[in-house]
């Protein structure tokens, strides 16, 4: 219908259109005639009321229409709204000249309007009032000056000069202001860009005077001009009143950054400081520059950095830093000078706090000076922040270790703003922006500020930052690249993270009015429920909104969807609609239909994207749906007889959390009540048997309803009458109404009914609840898992207990009786034991509670209140609540100070109070004391020389004052401040002190080369003597809280003065270790002192140690006659005097040392409160210890110092290091993995630091490179016991297995090799890479490393192994292996290596290298047996002797080769008519395949061998080559596996070649497949035989390290060997034991390399087969075959060609068949060679002794 009535309008149009000019014309009224017009000129002063009248005639009906126009013109004038009658009322109230017209029309009627004008008439209104105007400019607000400017500027408070003019007769006026160095208009310069009524002068550094003003110029209508000049108005800039680091004088500024300061990470509850101790986080302190909630602008200067412009920003705002002269913010010290002043330092909120900062949102990674103007790191529009992190920079997106390389968000200009913190992989992105500009500007952020951004257009690079480089934007579309790049370094380079692509499209402008959208809404069955509704449109931000009915359960009545209309598209454009979740819906021909979208409640937006011309438009299509009016608006449920737990958890949810269930019955992962959502499980344990409203408000109707409540189908409520707003929760509250609960799954239904007449809307919440039960073989077994109540503890188990109780006391009758007895006894013991426990922590804390509460109300805040009286009174209450509260650990710590926070401040506060109350009075001296202060001195004890005024000694005294008493705030300078010392000299006619005035270079790494006035001390001798001084702050200075410093003085006497470095030979106190000034030796309060042993050189000794603060008093300590003496330290500076005859005189020479008293709590952390056992955790605290080497600025700054203990009475433990933070010892740690008496001994300071060596206090200090890092180990730690008791609940955390090659048995002198086969090497390398850009966890080096108490070593090591730095993971395994040689004096015994634990150092070189001890107490220890040494020699010796009695050898398997091998290869020489019988013997045995015996392969090999070990030529003997006999397999084979054991070993002992068809494959196979099941091999049967099997092993051994089957078959024949061993040592074979089956088997290990004197395999009851051997010795020379027996000679060759095998090896020699060693000697020469020189010939030629017939044939069967 509608479209038809369109249709004949536009015919109807189109028809008038068509019809002649004449019949459309319509006739004009008459023109009205003016018959009184307007003035020509009016003059008014400013307040007169006058009135312009015109009188018209007219033939119809006037009208009336004012103008006025700043020019006698009708072109411009302005229609003056309501002035529409004759008459006008002109404006007075200010100065003005205006010109005034009417407009008169005359309308008949049925004609057209005529229109006449008035004459223009000029209205003056000035003061004067008679209508003249000047055109030269009149100033009516002149310059005056300005307000004094005292550095620093505030970029937001500039100065500012002002001048105003008189409007009045101007054309068009300019400004233009001037600038003069003197009051004058003569000489003064122009001033660029400044051209209106106001000058603003802001960021000039320049101190003086400077002076301005402002010429005014009128330019007339003909181009003339007229001026007029102000007056001069000066502004003077002043030096600041101190000039504080980081302010600029003398400088213009080159630009404004924009600046944030703040701790704002807000309050945490699980920090800990750096002993790992939990502390009270102070929380947040807010912001300290800030700008309305924003950046505030700072001014920058040519010489400025990073730094400086934060340290300037912060002293404008009220603030100072520390720590900015080196180049970073240690603290912020808020609101300083104030009585709100505070600390903001580094630790203050735990040990991973401190201030970091941003340049342009990346965190730099050197320090804030390294960024400077000058070489453009900082430029104008750049942002800067500085953040207070609490967790290493991660809580601030600025952690080192964060490999996230995401952008966080990307900013369009004002445009648009990517939040992409969630964007997955997600890196193209597409933006349609509304700007006709030529330049856009974009600023994106990294997620991790470790990450740079960068952006690029096509290679052009743009500078990104509060202010970023402009971008030029032509055309409709602009595509612009961002990396995200990690920054290189002087190691490593740039290395970009992720790239994303950003296309800007330029708006096309194609929707720019109501109407050009339109929507018809859809219900869910795609009918039209609404046709033609017309979204409104905001022109600004191109928005379509409507609104559309509220939501409602009913289908029929519900829109779900729409159909959108694009009313005015242009021809050519293509889009989309696109829903909040991403779905597309095409738009085709203007149209496109959207359904289901909108079925939920809430506003819901889409957006419209139409594509025109290369660019882009955007629209959002914004619905608002209310929710529904009926229903309910909450909801909540309470457990009835039974609360809900929260820590039953269901589906990852608290016990009675609501889940949304969709149509199909399943959980959607979405909790809590929604009022549109009809259908929620709720999960609760099957205690609850009902339910209730959660309170009386908790369920809430939308509106008034009539409301049933069925329980399973039955009702509960009736719908009687209409309820309102909570009345069904208050209902559900009744007892009478509450909701019981059946079975495990109970179904409650709300029926909401409309109560209003003649609507019948309906909606039903179901909520389905679930009840859930445990079985009883599920509670069972969580029973049994648990702990017996006697191993229970706390710490570990409560959490376990307390959820396993629960379930008990809640779970079902029946499920309880089928519980056994054993588990109910045990859940009930436990029980009690838990609250035991919990009652005995919780007693702790009451009684710290009960001593705090008694100085509570009276401990005053600072240390000032602490009046004498306070102190009397509570000292000795405040020292035991300290004690008790060390006690305090874990848990406990944590419920005390959960439960008394207010009691813990007062505590922590006047613990603090007395330390500064004692210290700052001195009256610590002799107890354990924290110092807050100390002084580094250059010595304790000085020797002088009298001679001219100036021969002096310069003392330095490097003070450290924690407590802010240091003149200008930083502790630790290196230079001495006027006015700050104070001395004290006993005797001031020994010497004197005298101050020098000098100057402090500070060239170190950070510094910009100031010079500072430095004070030198010299100490001035006057006369030859004694005495001491003392040294301390001045009042000026503020209080010392620290030891004053006494040190002793000596004068020489000529005498002395004559012996050059007299302090040095007269003791030997100054080379003995820890007695520097750096070191203490502390000893235990209640102990006299420390002991301290030293020797006096000279004769007639005496030894005095002066009093501390004594006033000249000494004690005499007396000297033994070998010149030692021990002397006691005690607390304080110990000034020793020494005097002696020496050479021929009596002299005197001093020495200082430093004592000090401490003292220690052992508390236990795993049951605090207890007496230490086995497994437990304590924490062994120590009151009194100082830190060596203090933070100087650039000269040492330290790295984590702590107290280290050695221990043997812990296993798997050795060296124990306590905790630490940068500056401070802390608390050692330590896990009781031993019972019984446990000793801590040998304990030191160990520290590491960066900077310079020790000393370089003394002089320049660090000079400017990067700064090394130093450690080293100090002072002297008293010895300390303690017991633990036993524990049979404790099973040992040792996991990683260690393994010593050859058992753990040796002797003394031998190599050991230990093993760790599961070093977790992978788990090492992902923590500590070695390629990585992580400054902290970068491999620098490591080894394992074990403690050990074998006699001269105190540990043992792997290999180090060190960053390659090749790009690589360095390879690991060197750790897992460590080789050490026991020393050769070691007596025989039981060692232990113990304590093992991998050192690993790691972090950047150029800041700071940590060292990491990992796995302790997880790597087994070893026990290592040293067997007693015995020698061997002596029978190797005698035996050789005695074979040199018995002339040439003969050919044969006795008195031959075996003889000739032993001799050869023991190195002696074998006659030379050996050789001529072989010749003989083969030239008469050798048949045609050269076989010496037509069976016996064997006379072949035993002939080799032993030509081979004399050096002869086996391939030509008198013409025949032996070899040749071993060419064939099957006769090898003849003789069985003696026949491949000895062609092998002939083959092998001079790597000679195979022939025919034996190889060397053939034989070791034949071997191989020889071995029995058991490992072994023998002859015949099936029983390992000990000579056969040790063979097979020589045979083999050349290839056990290169063919793993053979290895497998020799480490099975080891075993085999070992289990047949006998507890003597020795072996039996063929039914006796003989020292034949002893000397093979040395043979066969040797080959092997194993060591048959230490191997613990072959070691049995300290016995080795070598002691059985020697058993077999016959006095003389020689062995017995069996015990008892008479000399033999087939023992005695092979007993001695044994002991040739074991001592090659232990000479690393060669093995015995190894003859490499051998040169082989051809042409024919009859001397016989050996392998080895200058050893006796021994000779053998024993007549063979009558033998049992059966052993003998046996017996040469196997040797040959």
């Amino acid at each position: 219908m509608k479209k038809r009535i369109i249709s004949l309008l536009l015919a109807l149009i189109m028809a008038v259109s068509l019809l002649p000019m004449s019949v459309l014309a319509v006739e004009s009224s008459a023109e009205p005639t003016i018959s009184a017009d307007l003035p020509a000129e009016v003059a008014l002063q400013p307040g007169d009321n006058f009135t312009l009248t015109v009188t018209a005639l007219g033939s119809g009906t006037l009208s009336y229409q004012w103008y006025a126009n700043t020019v006698s013109d009708y072109a411009g004038g302005t229609k003056i709204k309501g002035a529409e009658s004759a008459t006008y009322d002109v404006a007075t109230a200010v100065e003005q000249v205006l010109y005034y017209y009417v407009e008169v029309t005359n309308t008949e009627e049925g004609k057209g309007p005529a229109t006449v004008r008035s004459t223009i008439s000029k209205v003056t209104v000035s003061k004067e009032g008679g209508g003249e105007v000047s055109d030269t400019p009149q100033i009516t607000l002149d310059v005056v000056d300005a307000e004094d400017v005292v550095l620093p500027w505030y970029a937001t408070t500039p100065r500012a000069f002002d001048i105003a003019i008189r409007d009045l007769g101007m054309t068009k006026v300019s400004y233009q202001w001037y600038k003069n160095s003197q009051k004058s208009y003569e000489g003064a310069e122009a001033i660029p860009d400044t051209n209106s009524t106001r000058l603003t002068v802001g960021g000039t550094t320049v101190v003086g005077t400077s002076y301005y003003f402002c010429v005014v110029t009128n330019t007339l209508a003909d181009g003339s001009t007229k001026t007029a000049r102000s007056a001069i108005g000066s502004l003077t800039i002043k030096a600041p009143a101190e000039m504080l680091f980081g302010l600029v004088v003398g400088q213009e500024p080159v630009g404004k950054v924009y600046i944030r300061v703040g701790d704002n990470v807000p309050l945490r509850d699980d920090l800990k400081n750096g002993m790992g101790e939990s502390i009270t986080d102070p929380g947040p302190y807010g912001d300290l520059v800030i700008n309305q909630g924003t950046y505030r602008t700072e001014y920058i200067y040519p010489s400025d950095t990073m730094m400086t412009i934060i340290a300037r920003a912060l002293i404008e705002e009220g603030h100072r830093q520390v720590g900015g002269e080196k180049g970073y913010i240690s603290s912020i010290i808020a609101n300083y000078g104030t009585e709100n002043s505070v600390e903001l330092s580094e630790f203050r909120r735990g040990k991973g706090s401190g201030w970091m900062g941003t340049l342009n949102d990346w965190c730099t990674n050197l320090g804030f000076d390294k960024y400077t103007v000058a070489k453009g790191d900082v430029r104008d529009g750049d942002s800067i922040d500085v953040m207070y992190t609490t967790d290493y920079g991660n809580d601030i997106h600025c952690g080192f270790e964060t490999a996230d390389a995401s952008l966080a968000s990307m900013d369009v200009g004002s445009w648009k703003t990517w939040d992409l913190t969630n964007s997955g992989d997600v890196y193209a992105y597409e933006a349609v922006v509304n700007t006709d500009g030529t330049t856009v500007k974009v600023r994106p952020r990294a997620l991790e500020k470790r990450y740079k951004t960068r952006v690029f257009v096509g290679d052009k690079e743009y500078r990104v930052g509060a202010s970023s480089e402009p971008i030029p934007f032509e055309g409709n579309s602009l595509t612009i690249t961002v990396k995200t790049v990690l920054p290189g370094s002087s190691t490593t380079a740039e290395t970009v993270g992720k790239t994303y692509t950003f296309t800007i499209l330029r708006d096309q402008h194609i929707l720019t009015q109501k109407g050009d959208v339109t929507v018809d809404l859809l219900r869910k069955d795609g009918t039209v429920m609404q046709e033609g509704v017309v979204p409104s449109f905001t022109v600004w931000s191109g928005d379509f909104a409507t609104s559309v009915s509220a939501y409602t359960a009913d289908e029929d009545k519900n829109i779900t969807g729409f159909v959108l209309h694009l009313n005015n598209l242009p021809e050519g454009v293509t889009g989309q609609v696109i829903t909040s979740g991403g779905t597309c819906y095409a738009i085709e021909n203007g149209t496109a239909t959207v359904q289901g979208e909108l079925a939920r409640h809430g506003t819901i937006y889409f957006t419209i994207q139409l594509n025109a011309n290369g660019g882009r438009s955007e629209y959002e299509l914004r619905f608002a749906k209310p929710a529904a009016t009926l229903g309910l608006s909450k909801c909540g449920f309470a457990g009835g007889n039974w609360a809900y737990n929260a820590e039953n958890i269901y589906n990852g949810q608290p016990e009675g959390t609501m889940f949304q269930v969709n149509s199909t019955g399943k959980e959607t992962g979405e909790t809590g009540f929604d009022a549109n959502w009809y259908e929620y499980n709720i999960h609760v344990t099957e205690k609850i048997q009902n339910l209730k409203s959660n309170g009386r408000t908790s369920i809430k109707l939308l509106s008034s309803s009539m409301v049933q409540v069925t329980v399973n189908g039955k009702e509960l409520l009736a719908p009687k009458k209409a309820m309102a707003g909570t009345a069904l929760a208050v209902q559900l509250m009744n007892d009478n109404n509450r909701i019981q609960l059946i079975g495990e799954k109970t179904d409650l239904c709300i029926r909401i009914k409309n109560a209003k007449d003649g609507t019948d809307d309906v909606v039903t919440y179901t909520f389905h609840i679930i009840r859930h039960s445990i079985e009883a073989a599920e509670l069972e077994a969580m029973i049994q898992a648990l702990p017996e109540a006697k191993y229970f503890v706390y710490a570990t188990d409560e959490a376990s207990v307390r959820q396993v109780k629960k379930l008990y006391d809640e779970c079902k009758d029946e499920v309880e009786a089928q519980l056994s007895d054993g588990a109910k006894a045990k859940i009930e013991a436990l029980w009690a034991e838990l609250e035991r426990q919990y009652q005995a922590g919780k007693d702790l804390a009451n009684a710290v509670l009960a001593e705090v509460n008694k100085y509570k109300a009276d401990i005053p805040k600072t240390t000032a209140a602490l009046t004498d009286e306070l102190y009397a009174k509570y000292a000795d209450t405040i020292r035991t609540s300290g004690k008790l509260y060390e006690k305090l650990q874990d848990w406990a710590l944590t419920l005390w100070t959960s439960t008394a926070p207010q009691e813990n401040s007062v505590l922590q506060n006047a613990l603090k109070l007395l330390n500064k109350y004692e210290t700052g009075k001195g009256s610590t001296i002799g107890q354990a004391t924290d110092y807050l202060d100390d002084f580094m001195l250059t010595a304790s004890g000085f020797n002088l020389t009298l001679g001219s005024a100036w021969n002096a000694y310069p003392v330095t005294f490097k003070d450290i004052t924690y407590s802010n008493t240091k003149l200008g705030g930083e502790a630790g300078l290196p230079w001495n401040e006027a006015g700050r010392l104070r001395f004290e000299i006993d005797d001031p006619s020994i010497f004197e002190i005298r101050e020098v005035k000098s100057f402090y270079a500070d060239k170190g790494l950070g510094s910009n080369g100031e010079v500072y006035e430095n004070i030198l001390y010299y100490l001035i001798p006057l006369k030859e003597g004694t005495t001491t001084f003392r040294v301390t702050l001045t009042d000026e200075a503020g209080v010392f809280y620290g030891q004053t410093p006494e040190t002793i003085v000596h004068v020489n006497s000529p005498a002395e003065a004559a012996v050059e470095k007299l302090d040095q030979k007269l003791t030997n106190i100054k080379s003995l270790p820890r007695t520097s000034q750096y070191d203490i030796h502390y000893y235990w309060q209640g102990q006299e002192g420390a002991p301290f042993t030293f020797k006096v050189n000279g004769e007639n000794a005496k030894v005095y140690v002066w009093d501390y603060l004594g006033g000249g008093k000494k004690t005499a300590y007396p000297v033994a006659a070998d010149g030692t003496v021990t002397v006691l330290l005690k607390d304080g500076y110990n000034p020793i005097e020494v005097t002696a005859d020496y050479e021929g005189k009596t002299v005197t020479q001093v020495y200082g040392l430093k004592g000090k008293v401490i003292d220690y709590t052992l508390s236990n952390v795993t049951r605090p409160g207890q007496e230490p056992r086995l497994g437990d955790t304590v924490d062994l605290k120590i009151t009194g210890l100082s830190v060596p080497v203090y933070k100087i600025l650039r000269i040492y700054n330290p790295m984590g110092p702590h107290f280290v203990y050695f221990t043997d009475d812990l296993p798997q433990q050795y060296m124990l290091n306590s905790n630490n933070d940068q500056y401070h010892i802390g608390s050692m740690r330590i896990v009781l993995t031993g019972s019984g008496t446990i000793n801590l001994t040998g304990g030191y300071i160990y520290e590491t630091w960066m900077g310079s060596k020790l000393g370089s206090e003394l002089t320049q200090g660090n000079t400017g490179e990067i700064a090394p890092q130093e450690e080293n180990n100090f002072s002297v730690l008293p010895d300390l016991s303690f017991t633990v008791a036993d524990y049979d609940g404790y099973t040992g955390q040792a996991w990683i297995n260690t393994e010593v090659e050859g058992g753990p048995v040796t002797k003394a002198g031998k190599t050991v090799t230990i093993n760790i086969p599961n070093m977790p090497l992978d788990e090492i390398t992902k923590n500590y890479p070695s390629v990585t850009t992580s400054t902290i966890t970068k491999l620098q080096s490591v080894l394992t490393i074990f403690g050990t108490n074998i006699p001269g070593l105190e540990t043992v090591e792997s290999k180090t192994v060190q960053n390659p730095l090749s790009g690589k993971d360095a390879n690991l395994t060197p750790i897992t292996s460590i080789t050490f040689t026991v020393p050769a004096d070691t007596p025989a015994g039981t060692y232990k290596i113990y304590g093992g634990t991998v050192k690993l150092r790691c972090g950047d070189p150029n800041y700071t290298i940590a060292t990491k001890y990992l796995y302790e107490r997880q790597i087994r220890d070893v026990e290592l047996t040293v067997l007693p040494e015995v020698d061997y020699s002596g029978i190797y010796k005698t035996t050789g002797d005695f074979m040199a009695t018995l002339g040439t050898p003969t050919v044969n398997s006795t008195g031959g080769e075996w003889m000739v091998i032993g001799l050869a290869r023991s190195g002696r020489l074998v006659p030379a008519g050996y050789y001529d019988n072989v010749v003989e013997y083969v030239k008469a045995k050798a048949d045609a395949n050269e076989r010496l015996h037509p069976a016996k392969v064997t006379d072949n090999a035993r002939v080799i061998l032993a030509l081979t070990a004399i050096g002869k030529d086996v391939t030509n003997v008198g013409g025949h080559n032996l070899l040749k006999g071993l060419d064939n397999m099957a006769y090898v084979q003849t003789q069985g596996i003696n026949g491949p054991i000895f062609t092998l070993i002939a083959l092998d002992s001079h790597n000679y070649p195979t022939s025919g068809d034996v190889t060397r494959e053939k034989l070791i196979q034949a071997i191989l497949d020889a071995q029995l099941p058991g490992g072994g091999w023998n002859l015949s049967g099936n029983d390992a035989d000990p000579d056969m099997t040790a063979m097979a092993i020589q045979s083999l051994a050349p290839y056990y390290k290169t063919n793993e089957t053979v290895k497998a078959a020799v480490d099975k024949a080891l075993e085999a060997l070992s289990a047949l061993q006998r507890n003597d040592g020795g072996f039996d074979s063929w039914g006796t034991v003989n020292s034949e089956a002893c000397a093979q088997v040395i043979v066969a290990l040797t080959a092997l390399g194993i060591d048959p004197t230490a191997d613990s395999r072959f070691v049995k009851n300290g016995l080795t087969v070598l002691d059985a051997l020697a058993s077999f010795y016959v006095t003389g020379g020689g062995f017995r075959h069996t015990a008892g027996g008479d000399l033999n000679g087939m023992a005695t060759e092979q007993g001695y060609y044994a002991l040739a095998a074991y001592y090659r090896f232990a000479n690393t020699q060669t093995r015995l068949y190894d003859m490499s060693d051998v040169t082989i000697q051809t042409g024919g020469s009859n001397t016989p060679a050996t392998g080895d020189t200058g050893v006796l010939v021994w000779v053998i030629a024993l007549p063979v002794t009558i033998l049992a017939a059966a052993f003998v044939l046996k017996r040469k069967e196997r040797e040959e």
